[in-house]
């Protein structure tokens, strides 16, 4: 896909303008455009025209992060206790960051779309996301009652290594369901299994930019263009979006692109708050410190942050490493409790754990040529962090405070989910690639956990070595309206502002369990036929 001619923004109205060219971005701007209405399509990044997008083998992904005309690091606030967390990492281009992830395919649990239901979100349950689930992929295993097998997004298991095999065993030996369990299918928690990857038969990533704008009436495609805010007009008592404000890519110069219908926001989590709050739609004390006028007090823009947290836990292998394409090759899901012996194998999943060969989250001095990686991470985190503004200049970054940890709950399950990755290390399953685990060298080296390690010790290694696993979610949050923090309904449309809807990650109530992009996907399936059901 190349950028439009000069003269992209000559054109001034559209029936529906979307703002963000990422994951959900894409699947918006492709059903109104396949559906027939003018849409255009704005993106700050480039064309997703880099080789490595398509080819996200592991060093070609490595690769690619680095290359910051398709990514963004974004600042976090630094906990004086954990002062080595790093940035947090954007896919800035078009696909968003489902065009720079590692492609695990995960849809979530059950529970956690019943949970969005029971919050006050009517028509967001399980039983309400499985047609736009299975609507959305084309599973290379077949259709089925829980699978789509005509969708745009192609999907399929990856081979596993004995790495792999190994860990599926350890994970039957102490009681999980396996192997082959389908974490897609009719239950996520209780088995074993092989993840599954977002990519076609020749192993290409397979994500919404090239699956949903390539269809007939393809929606226009804006990219290197900066929405500044959104442009509004009173409508007697009432807010009415009309279009959105954007910096020309030539000459700098703003210019407002109007939409007849709606304009949708889908940036993701840390950028479609900031430009709500840039447009005056978030807390009024915050807005006023910046400078900004207050269109609409909304509390809730900005807050509620929610991100998965990983722990990286290393092992010597006593086998050849793979020749491994992708990040993780297998894993689980269980819902434990802090007593590190106990629990429940098909309760709503807390820990998620997968396994990997070979693959660091650094190389960090003194690691093995041989040894493979087991990554404990936080399903269903209690801790909330925020998105604010550091300057009334749209240019400028948001401040991201994540507050890992913030609640005592998170710091006591990972502990918790460490103390089980060393359970499966130490089955008889694994004794044949396992030499035993690495100390890290580091501000905090713990060589080794067992039921002896004082929980003191256990906790301080995990906020040490820890980080964000780049999930971020439930910044725009949807709710009822006696919630005064809910910023939409449950047609995600903005509390106070006709014809303004939100869509991505920071629309969910609660992150789900597993790599969020599948849901976000489905989400956007489902708010394209909502937008289409309100201009009938």
């Amino acid at each position: 896909m190349s950028l439009r001619p000069p003269n992209m923004l000559e054109k001034r109205i559209y029936d529906y303008i979307v703002i963000g060219g990422g994951t959900a971005g894409c699947v918006l701007a492709g059903r109104l455009a396949e559906a027939g209405h003018d849409t255009a399509l704005i993106e700050q990044g480039p064309p997703d025209d880099h080789p490595a997008i398509r080819h996200s083998h592991t060093t070609e992904l490595l690769t690619l992060w680095q290359d910051k005309t398709y990514c963004r690091d974004y600042l976090m606030e630094r906990d004086p206790a954990h002062p080595a967390w790093p940035d947090t990492l954007r896919g800035t281009v078009l696909g968003g960051s489902g065009a720079i992830n590692v492609m695990i395919h995960l849809r979530g649990n059950r529970r956690d779309f019943d949970l969005w239901r029971d919050l006050g979100n009517p028509g967001w349950g399980f039983d309400d996301m499985l047609p736009y689930l299975r609507r959305s992929e084309s599973y290379a295993g077949g259709a089925s009652e829980w699978r789509g097998g005509d969708g745009p997004i192609q999907v399929r298991q990856i081979g596993r290594s004995r790495y792999a095999e190994a860990f599926e065993q350890a994970a039957i030996e102490l009681g999980f369901h396996g192997p082959g369990w389908d974490f897609n299918g009719a239950r996520q928690e209780g088995g074993v299994g092989p993840l599954q990857y977002a990519v076609n038969a020749d192993l290409q990533r397979s994500y919404t930019a090239g699956a949903y704008l390539t269809r007939p009436n393809a929606p226009a495609r804006l990219t290197g263009v900066t929405a500044l805010r959104v442009a509004f007009e009173e409508t007697g008592p009432g807010l009415r979006a009309k279009g959105a404000i954007v910096r020309h890519p030539a000459t700098g110069t703003e210019k407002l692109l109007s939409a007849r219908a709606e304009v949708i926001v889908a940036c993701g989590s840390y950028e479609s708050p900031k430009l709500l709050m840039h447009s005056g739609l978030g807390p009024a004390e915050h807005l006023n410190a910046m400078g900004l006028t207050v269109r609409r007090d909304l509390p809730g823009v900005g807050e509620n942050l929610q991100d998965h947290v990983i722990l990286p836990l290393y092992f010597e292998g006593a086998a050849p490493l793979p020749d491994l394409k992708f990040f993780a090759e297998t894993g689980l899901f269980t819902a434990l409790t802090p007593d590190p012996l106990r629990w429940d194998r098909d309760g709503w999943p807390t820990v998620q754990m997968f396994m990997t060969a070979g693959v660091p989250e650094r190389r960090w001095p003194g690691m093995p040529e041989r040894f493979f990686g087991l990554y404990p991470s936080l399903c269903r985190p209690e801790s909330r962090g925020h998105v604010r503004l550091v300057s009334p200049d749209p240019r400028r970054d948001p401040v991201i405070d994540p507050r890992f940890f913030s609640a005592e709950s998170d710091l006591a399950m990972l502990s918790a989910g460490a103390r089980l990755a060393q359970r499966l290390a130490d089955t008889k399953a694994m004794e044949a690639i396992n030499l035993g685990p690495i100390a890290l060298e580091g501000p905090l080296p713990l060589p080794r956990i067992d039921p002896t390690t004082p929980d003191a010790a256990l906790a301080r290694y995990v906020r040490g070595y820890s980080r964000g696993l780049w999930h971020p979610t439930s910044t725009c949050a949807m709710g009822p309206e006696e919630d005064p923090m809910a910023v939409l309904d449950a047609d995600l449309r903005v509390r106070g502002v006709a014809h303004l809807r939100v869509c991505d990650a920071s629309a969910m109530p609660r992150i789900p369990c597993g790599n969020p992009n599948a849901t976000i996907i489905a989400m956007a399936e489902k708010a394209a036929d909502m937008v289409l059901a309100a201009r009938r």
